[in-house]
Order: C-alpha cells, then sequence, then structure tokens
C-alpha cells in the first residue's frame, strides 16, 4: 500500500552524472578561467540539484501530476483506477502515453506504482 501523496524520483543516475559533469567544468573552468565552462558548471549543478530534489510523477488517489527536472507541472489529470495501465515500464493515462520510463524514473518508485495499480485493477 502506498502512502499518499507518492513522489516517483527521477533516476538518481541522471542527478548524480549532472553532478559530476558540473564539478569537472566548475574545476576546468577556474584551473582555465573560461567563463563559458564556469557558467556551464553551474547551470549543470543547479538541474543536478533540482533533479535530485524534484520528483517526476506525484500520485495521490485522485489525481496524477507530471513534472519536469526543475518542478514545473507538465501534465496534471485526475484517474479511475481503470484508465491507468502499464505497458512493461510504460505508463499510459486514458490511452495517452505518458513520458515516464524506468530511463527517467527511478525503479523502485516504479513499480511500486505498477504494484499498486495492478492490484486496484485486479479488486
Amino acid at each position: 500500500m502506498l502512502n499518499f501523496p507518492f513522489a516517483v524520483r527521477h533516476n538518481r543516475i541522471w542527478s548524480i552524472s549532472m553532478l559530476i559533469i558540473s564539478v569537472l567544468s566548475l574545476v576546468m573552468g577556474f584551473w582555465l578561467w573560461e567563463m563559458l565552462e564556469l557558467f556551464m558548471g553551474f547551470v549543470l549543478l543547479i538541474l543536478g540539484l533540482c533533479f535530485f530534489k524534484n520528483p517526476i510523477l506525484i500520485v495521490t488517489k485522485t489525481e496524477l501530476e507530471l513534472r519536469n527536472g526543475l518542478g514545473m507541472t507538465l501534465r496534471k489529470t485526475t484517474y479511475l483506477p481503470q484508465q491507468i495501465r502499464f505497458d512493461g515500464y510504460n505508463l499510459y493515462v486514458n490511452n495517452q502515453r505518458w513520458p515516464i520510463s524506468r530511463l527517467i524514473a527511478d525503479r523502485s518508485d516504479l513499480e511500486q506504482i505498477k504494484d499498486y495499480f495492478e492490484q486496484l485493477d485486479n479488486n
């Protein structure tokens, strides 16, 4: 059983890789004193922290909310359990594919959501 609201996090590989690349870019920028390199390192640092902090999908008992890495809402809809289906790890709401998969989302969170909706569908 899920505790609502349930947040599906971004895959940690994306945020960790952004943070590593940002640190390398910042070091190179300070070492070579390149403003473009410093700017890109700073942008990647902010993006990595945002991806680490903000969830990609928020599930309540009646609503789904899809967000981007910065935390802005991309899609929001109310649902009935029979309107939700998974094809592999791809999420479909009202037969429309939502751009979330195991490459983007944390696999364990996606498994919990998938199991929850399969349980509701079986009941």
